[in-house]
């Protein structure tokens, strides 16, 4: 099974590297002993997950200082494209948030780590899990399909869109969504109550609507 599940990451990031940009660069992959590796470019930058995790406050370090509207819509608008060149690939993360974002050394950012990701006409998945460890998603980022599919469809491209809302809302906010609830919770509030992330007051309207129409339940509705 792990085999299996190495050999579908690997064609699926070498799918995305070799057709998008904005995926990571992937070289190849070697076996050591009992484990199989890929070997891709390092990025100098880090994580997206660590560029916001280093503006924690120094006066309080539950929480991080958020980006500037302009630098939130910046890193958004490289992130867009990259998804954007994956799914004209037909290419879903399904698992996409801050720490699958990585940066090289100018600031531009390219999507990674393909393990939860799938290729939509190979690929047939019902996801109703809750926890990125057993096949749905990283919860805090799972959008309503993830959690449900019999109620809200099958994964799709739109699927991510609502990971990029989330994603984007943290650059906003410095604050993961559903911050302080539990997998389960966060599942009542998304698919039980059709509830999304709160988008806060004080936003560009053009912001706020974009955000919003990230956080439809519906995939037909989602942008």
């Amino acid at each position: 099974r792990e085999i299996r599940q190495f050999q579908k990451e690997y064609t699926i990031g070498w799918t995305a590297s070799q057709q998008c940009s904005g995926a990571c660069v992937l070289y190849g992959c070697v076996h050591c002993g009992t484990d199989f590796c890929l070997v891709m470019k390092l990025y100098t930058g880090g994580s997206l997950h660590e560029l916001l995790d280093a503006r924690r406050d120094p006066a309080d370090d539950t929480k991080r200082q958020p980006l500037s509207v302009d630098e939130a819509v910046a890193y958004a608008m490289q992130l867009a494209k990259a998804l954007s060149q994956l799914h004209r690939q037909r290419v879903v993360c399904n698992d996409l948030k801050p720490g699958n974002v990585l940066l090289d050394a100018d600031g531009s950012l390219v999507i990674s780590d393909f393990g939860l990701a799938m290729i939509l006409e190979r690929t047939i998945m019902r996801a109703s899990t809750t926890s990125s460890t057993d096949g749905g998603g990283t919860a805090p980022y799972m959008a309503p399909e993830q959690h449900d599919s019999d109620t809200f469809g099958r994964v799709s491209v739109k699927t991510d869109i609502w990971a990029f809302g989330c994603i984007l809302l943290e650059m906003l906010t410095g604050v993961v969504p559903w911050a302080g609830k539990r997998p389960m919770e966060i599942m009542m509030n998304v698919a039980l109550q059709r509830k999304a992330p709160q988008i806060p007051e004080g936003l560009p309207d053009t912001l706020h609507a974009a955000l919003s129409r990230c956080f439809v339940p519906e995939q037909t509705s989602r942008c």
